[in-house]
């Protein structure tokens, strides 16, 4: 039988157990009641980067004032600090240089590799998880002169606000290349990820879906006789199954894009609009101009290997 000091002991225990809920879940529904204030751009890549006057980012609580800031230089801050479209969270990534040190015979050599730290800050000012990662150094890509390098990373949020696409890539010569694609939700927890995919070369060849649940991008690789010129494909990844899918989407005169996250009106979930187009000249990266074109929406199922076949059943080629 059980004894009067044990049941007052469990019976003070679940009092403790509930009060903690309801202070949970009071918690969570004051922090839902804050948000972020600063003056944003959605004009660059449908993702609210924050305009150049701004000086300083604000927390709003419930009663409209101001908790926290936190400092921005849009010199150094921009395309680093990224509110979410919904207000509630912002995303910064803080570059950590190489670490130099010498070896035995005093030569200098490089200890560890650069990294990015990439933090999640809620609507109230505060870190909540962030995780560092490890990137290289490219070398050899146009637009660098000799002996400079390229740190390659970038992330792109979904516009509803619940997932959070980072992208890292490894050394290699230009389009040859390969970058890791994590998916993140607010909690920090990684929900998706596909490591060392075809190369990814800057933030707007990344797209999400606007309900979270797709990732497209435009990748590059070497064709076999091209001597390092590259041929596009789409890739994507389908968070909640983990599922990819690799596209052709160029040959000789015709070219292919895809859109997401960047489409209105918005299409059904889970749809892809991509576009086919052929164009007049040799190769759609000379000057030459399309002359035909077949752009409609397309589930992950019905996306073809090839989009040429787009043209193909509808006798346009």
């Amino acid at each position: 039988m059980m004894s009067k000091k044990n049941l007052m002991i469990i019976i003070v225990s679940a009092l403790c157990l509930i009060s903690l809920a309801q202070a949970e879940e009071k918690g969570n529904k004051a922090e839902a009641d804050y948000r972020i204030e600063v003056a944003v751009d959605t004009s660059i890549d449908g993702m609210l980067l924050i305009k150049p006057t701004e000086k300083e980012i604000k927390f709003i609580s419930p009663s409209g004032k101001a908790v926290k800031t936190l400092p921005f230089d849009y010199e150094k801050d921009c395309m680093k600090i990224v509110v979410a479209p919904t207000l509630k969270y912002l995303i910064n990534v803080e570059e950590i240089p190489a670490e130099m040190g010498r070896d035995s015979s005093g030569e200098l050599i490089k200890v560890k590799g650069p990294r990015v730290r990439f933090s999640y800050i809620n609507a109230r000012g505060i870190k909540r998880w962030e995780k560092v990662m490890d990137v290289q150094e490219i070398f050899g890509l146009p637009g660098l002169r000799e002996g400079e390098t390229w740190m390659p990373y970038f992330f792109k949020i979904s516009r509803d606000g619940g997932r959070i696409v980072f992208v890292r890539s490894y050394e290699g010569t230009h389009y040859d290349y390969r970058s890791d694609i994590i998916v993140f939700d607010t909690l920090g927890n990684k929900v998706a990820s596909v490591d060392r995919t075809y190369g990814l070369e800057k933030s707007s060849d990344l797209q999400i879906s606007s309900d979270g649940k797709i990732v497209g991008a435009e990748v590059w690789f070497p064709t076999e006789n091209s001597k390092g010129w590259a041929l596009k494909h789409l890739f994507f990844l389908h968070i909640e199954t983990g599922r990819t899918k690799i596209v052709k989407a160029q040959g000789e005169k015709w070219d292919a894009g895809f859109g997401l996250s960047n489409i209105t009106p918005l299409p059904p979930s889970e749809k892809v609009a991509v576009g086919v187009f052929l164009y007049d000249g040799p190769s759609p990266r000379s000057c030459s101009k399309p002359i035909k074109q077949v752009y409609k929406y397309l589930t992950f199922d019905e996306i073809p290997d090839d989009l040429l076949v787009l043209f193909l059943k509808r006798g346009e080629q």
